[in-house]
Protein backbone atom coordinates (compact mmCIF):
# COMPACT_ATOMS: atom_id res chain seq x y z
CA UNK A 1 0.00 0.00 0.00
CA UNK A 2 1.56 3.53 -1.23
CA UNK A 3 1.15 6.76 0.87
CA UNK A 4 -1.22 8.03 -1.05
CA UNK A 5 -3.54 4.89 -0.37
CA UNK A 6 -2.38 5.46 3.40
CA UNK A 7 -3.95 8.76 3.38
CA UNK A 8 -6.83 9.02 1.85
CA UNK A 9 -7.80 6.01 3.87
CA UNK A 10 -7.04 8.45 6.99
CA UNK A 11 -8.72 11.01 5.44
CA UNK A 12 -11.91 8.90 4.73
CA UNK A 13 -11.64 7.09 8.31
CA UNK A 14 -11.83 11.08 10.38
CA UNK A 15 -14.62 12.15 7.97
CA UNK A 16 -16.90 9.10 9.15
CA UNK A 17 -15.61 10.32 12.81
CA UNK A 18 -16.23 13.71 12.27
CA UNK A 19 -19.68 12.66 11.06
CA UNK A 20 -20.37 10.61 14.02
CA UNK A 21 -19.04 13.53 16.35
CA UNK A 22 -21.58 15.84 14.57
CA UNK A 23 -24.55 13.36 14.87
CA UNK A 24 -23.82 12.90 18.44
CA UNK A 25 -24.12 16.61 19.14
CA UNK A 26 -27.34 18.46 19.92
CA UNK A 27 -27.88 21.45 17.89
CA UNK A 28 -29.45 23.34 20.91
CA UNK A 29 -26.41 22.47 23.17
CA UNK A 30 -27.34 19.70 24.56
CA UNK A 31 -25.50 16.78 23.31
CA UNK A 32 -24.66 13.54 25.41
CA UNK A 33 -24.82 15.69 28.30
CA UNK A 34 -28.72 16.18 28.23
CA UNK A 35 -29.28 12.76 28.84
CA UNK A 36 -26.94 12.62 31.81
CA UNK A 37 -28.38 15.50 33.15
CA UNK A 38 -29.69 13.47 36.68
CA UNK A 39 -25.64 12.45 37.02
CA UNK A 40 -24.54 15.64 36.83
CA UNK A 41 -22.44 16.14 39.91
CA UNK A 42 -21.16 12.60 39.67
CA UNK A 43 -20.35 12.38 35.56
CA UNK A 44 -19.49 16.35 34.83
CA UNK A 45 -21.46 17.35 32.16
CA UNK A 46 -18.87 19.99 31.13
CA UNK A 47 -16.54 17.73 30.59
CA UNK A 48 -18.88 15.88 27.82
CA UNK A 49 -19.10 18.62 25.95
CA UNK A 50 -15.21 20.07 26.31
CA UNK A 51 -14.61 16.48 24.92
CA UNK A 52 -17.01 16.66 21.99
CA UNK A 53 -15.65 20.35 20.59
CA UNK A 54 -12.26 19.08 21.45
CA UNK A 55 -12.81 15.74 19.09
CA UNK A 56 -14.61 18.07 16.29
CA UNK A 57 -11.35 20.60 16.08
CA UNK A 58 -8.85 17.67 16.19
CA UNK A 59 -10.85 15.82 13.63
CA UNK A 60 -11.06 18.64 11.40
CA UNK A 61 -7.25 19.96 12.10
CA UNK A 62 -6.32 16.25 11.22
CA UNK A 63 -8.24 16.27 7.89
CA UNK A 64 -6.56 19.34 6.85
CA UNK A 65 -3.23 18.05 7.60
CA UNK A 66 -4.04 14.88 5.69
CA UNK A 67 -5.57 16.58 2.89
CA UNK A 68 -2.45 18.71 2.45
CA UNK A 69 0.13 15.79 3.01
CA UNK A 70 -1.93 13.70 0.71
CA UNK A 71 -2.09 16.56 -1.72
CA UNK A 72 2.27 16.46 -1.36
CA UNK A 73 2.69 12.79 -1.81
CA UNK A 74 -0.34 12.44 -4.87
CA UNK A 75 1.80 10.46 -7.80
CA UNK A 76 2.49 13.23 -10.80
CA UNK A 77 1.24 12.26 -14.46
CA UNK A 78 4.56 13.67 -15.70
CA UNK A 79 8.30 11.97 -15.59
CA UNK A 80 11.47 13.04 -15.45
CA UNK A 81 12.03 12.69 -18.57
CA UNK A 82 10.93 14.87 -21.36
CA UNK A 83 9.17 11.92 -23.47
CA UNK A 84 7.18 9.05 -22.10
CA UNK A 85 6.81 6.45 -25.43
CA UNK A 86 4.04 4.28 -25.30
CA UNK A 87 4.77 0.28 -26.23
CA UNK A 88 4.95 -0.16 -29.79
CA UNK A 89 2.90 -2.99 -29.40
CA UNK A 90 -0.16 -0.42 -28.77
CA UNK A 91 0.95 2.47 -30.94
CA UNK A 92 -0.03 2.30 -34.40
CA UNK A 93 1.29 4.99 -36.59
CA UNK A 94 -0.94 6.84 -39.15
CA UNK A 95 0.58 8.84 -42.14
CA UNK A 96 -1.16 12.14 -43.45
CA UNK A 97 -2.63 10.58 -46.54
CA UNK A 98 -4.74 8.24 -43.65
CA UNK A 99 -5.70 10.48 -41.79
CA UNK A 100 -9.54 10.59 -42.05
CA UNK A 101 -10.02 10.69 -45.58
CA UNK A 102 -12.83 12.98 -46.02
CA UNK A 103 -12.79 16.58 -47.47
CA UNK A 104 -11.83 17.96 -43.80
CA UNK A 105 -8.44 17.54 -43.78
CA UNK A 106 -5.52 19.30 -45.96
CA UNK A 107 -1.76 19.11 -46.21
CA UNK A 108 1.04 21.87 -46.15
CA UNK A 109 4.34 21.43 -46.92
CA UNK A 110 5.49 23.42 -43.60
CA UNK A 111 8.49 22.22 -41.60
CA UNK A 112 10.47 23.25 -38.81
CA UNK A 113 11.58 23.50 -35.32
CA UNK A 114 9.17 24.24 -32.51
CA UNK A 115 8.66 24.23 -29.03
CA UNK A 116 6.04 22.83 -26.73
CA UNK A 117 4.07 25.77 -25.30
CA UNK A 118 1.86 24.17 -22.74
CA UNK A 119 1.27 24.04 -18.84
CA UNK A 120 1.25 20.30 -18.45
CA UNK A 121 2.51 17.31 -20.76
CA UNK A 122 1.07 17.45 -24.62
CA UNK A 123 0.01 14.16 -25.90
CA UNK A 124 1.83 12.85 -29.07
CA UNK A 125 -1.06 10.80 -31.13
CA UNK A 126 -0.85 8.01 -33.36
CA UNK A 127 -2.63 10.35 -36.38
CA UNK A 128 -3.78 13.79 -36.45
CA UNK A 129 -6.83 14.20 -33.89
CA UNK A 130 -7.88 13.34 -30.92
CA UNK A 131 -9.60 10.41 -31.93
CA UNK A 132 -5.95 8.38 -32.81
CA UNK A 133 -4.27 6.90 -29.55
CA UNK A 134 -1.77 8.18 -27.30
CA UNK A 135 1.88 7.55 -28.66
CA UNK A 136 3.63 9.54 -25.93
CA UNK A 137 3.82 12.58 -24.14
CA UNK A 138 6.22 15.59 -24.34
CA UNK A 139 6.89 17.90 -21.46
CA UNK A 140 6.67 21.69 -21.46
CA UNK A 141 9.57 23.32 -22.97
CA UNK A 142 10.43 20.39 -25.29
CA UNK A 143 12.17 20.96 -28.62
CA UNK A 144 10.80 19.30 -31.59
CA UNK A 145 11.35 18.65 -35.23
CA UNK A 146 7.84 19.37 -37.46
CA UNK A 147 7.86 17.03 -40.31
CA UNK A 148 4.98 18.14 -41.91
CA UNK A 149 1.52 19.49 -41.14
CA UNK A 150 -2.35 19.03 -41.82
CA UNK A 151 -4.97 20.85 -41.08
CA UNK A 152 -8.08 18.26 -39.76
CA UNK A 153 -11.40 19.50 -38.75
CA UNK A 154 -10.12 22.96 -38.43
CA UNK A 155 -6.82 22.07 -35.94
CA UNK A 156 -3.76 22.27 -37.46
CA UNK A 157 -1.28 19.25 -36.36
CA UNK A 158 2.14 18.75 -36.65
CA UNK A 159 3.65 15.19 -37.28
CA UNK A 160 7.19 14.59 -35.42
CA UNK A 161 9.32 11.72 -35.04
CA UNK A 162 7.12 10.47 -32.30
CA UNK A 163 3.61 11.27 -34.17
CA UNK A 164 1.06 13.74 -34.48
CA UNK A 165 0.94 17.19 -32.05
CA UNK A 166 -1.75 19.80 -31.95
CA UNK A 167 0.22 22.92 -33.45
CA UNK A 168 -2.29 24.82 -30.72
CA UNK A 169 0.57 23.79 -27.94
CA UNK A 170 3.95 23.91 -30.37
CA UNK A 171 5.51 27.54 -30.41
CA UNK A 172 7.20 27.65 -34.19
CA UNK A 173 10.72 28.80 -33.85
CA UNK A 174 11.84 28.07 -37.30
CA UNK A 175 9.88 27.37 -40.34
CA UNK A 176 10.48 26.29 -44.36
CA UNK A 177 8.32 25.46 -46.80
CA UNK A 178 9.23 22.61 -48.62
Amino acid sequence: MGLYTLFVILILLAAVLMILVVLIQESKGGGLSSNFSSYNSLAGVRKTTDFIEKATWGLAIAMVFFSIVCAWVAPTAVTDSSVTLVPPSLAVYHPANSVDGSSNSSSTGETGTGTVSCKTSLNVRTGAGTNYSLAARLAPGTTVDILEQTKVNGRWWGRTSQGWVCMDYISMSTSKWN
